[in-house]
């Protein structure tokens, strides 16, 4: 019952997982981390069992000031730039018809990406809450200056400059996308990013635009991988054709996220239908087509060189284990 009602994370999360929080309410979380070298596994300390050691406990102020600050910018911008682009211009008429294309894609990164400010206002409070009442440290850095991460659901400014939707995904509610990596997708038989994207839609409800936004990220998700593997190794051969590479997945994740996510915020069918329809389903026939593109790409010689190096480590292992039964 203190885990479902814990007040530090009752309203708006983080996800906090049992075994962490039987940790803290023993008062354990400092114990088995040693300023001097870092993280320390099998409860040793200097030596020192942790249970018996005399720890000190780092001062999580700072931590949580500066996460608290960060709320407050987020909730300035959610009261006066959130309103310049209101999501419900979307179900106007005159925006669907006589908008044109450059500027409804622009419409709708401002309205999409305002919109997270409230999530991010939200987390980065509740992970200030957290952090002060002794949730989140995971131990010391390099230079001895505490860590205070542990429960930090989102790092916006990573999500918007992410070079890949996959990238973004890591930065934004990350202690729910852990729980769903360990629920679902490790755990499914097949289809996993497919099963996992399904689950994430029932559990955030029944509106028609979750399962828009969340069905369409699955598809472009495997596209992107594929597009990935296939064209990635030819632009690192330099650091300029890298630059390039990451230039255009950036601009391609802004406008593709856009496009991907705003029926989650209009949760209506028809309305997102009608609005995807005036955009000419792009992002939908370019995933589609894409999807099937890289078969036709030759792979690169790095990638062949590592799959032959697989191949043949994956032979030795195997002969080896042979040798050894045959000897046993």
């Amino acid at each position: 019952m203190g885990y479902c009602f814990q007040f530090q994370t009752l309203m708006c999360g983080p996800l906090i997982f049992y075994k962490d929080y039987l940790v803290f309410i023993a008062g354990e979380q400092y114990r088995s981390y040693s300023k001097a070298n870092g993280d320390v596994s099998k409860g040793q300390v200097n030596g020192i069992d942790h249970k018996t050691a005399v720890c000190t406990e780092p001062n999580p102020n700072m931590s949580a000031l500066k996460k608290v600050a960060e709320s407050m910018v987020y909730a300035l911008m959610l009261l006066f730039c959130l309103p310049r682009f209101p999501v419900k211009r979307l179900l106007d008429d005159d925006f669907v018809d006589n908008t044109s294309f450059l500027s409804k894609m622009f419409y709708l990164s401002m309205a999409t990406m305002f919109v997270r400010t409230k999530y991010y206002h939200a987390w980065s409070l509740a992970d200030g809450i957290c952090n002060m009442s002794g949730i989140g440290f995971t131990g010391y850095d390099e230079k001895g200056v505490a860590k205070w991460d542990g429960s930090t659901n989102v790092n916006a400014i990573r999500f918007e400059t992410g070079e890949s939707l996959h990238k973004c995904l890591q930065h934004w509610n990350r202690c729910t996308g852990l729980w769903l990596r360990r629920v679902a997708y490790d755990r499914a038989p097949f289809q996993k990013t497919l099963s996992t994207y399904c689950l994430s839609a029932i559990w955030h409800g029944f509106y028609p635009g979750y399962y828009i936004t969340f069905l369409t990220g699955a598809v472009y998700t495997e596209a992107c991988r594929k597009c990935r593997r296939a064209f990635r190794p030819y632009f690192q051969t330099t650091k300029r054709l890298a630059f390039i590479y990451d230039v255009i997945t950036f601009l391609v994740t802004k406008v593709s996220m856009a496009y991907c996510t705003f029926p989650f915020v209009l949760l209506q069918f028809w309305p997102a239908i009608r609005i995807y329809r005036s955009l000419f389903f792009y992002v939908h026939i370019g995933t589609i087509v894409f999807f099937f593109i890289p078969s036709f790409v030759p792979l690169h010689e790095s990638v062949k060189s590592k799959q032959r190096d697989s191949s043949a480590n994956g032979s030795m292992a195997s002969n080896g284990k042979s040798k050894a039964l045959k000897s046993s």
